[in-house]
């Protein structure tokens, strides 16, 4: 297969048969490429 071609399509891939899609970032076109952000939670009462 050249590369780049995948051979695994989401739908049949473990972890977005757990709710990976989740872990998608929505991309938006910006001035120089795409963007994506995300939020993430820390717990710091354990350090």
């Amino acid at each position: 297969m050249p590369k780049g071609q995948r051979t695994q399509r989401n739908d049949s891939d473990a972890i977005f048969q757990d709710g990976g899609e989740q872990l998608l970032l929505q991309l938006s076109q910006g001035s120089t490429g795409y963007v994506g952000t995300f939020d993430i939670g820390l717990d710091l009462s354990t350090i």
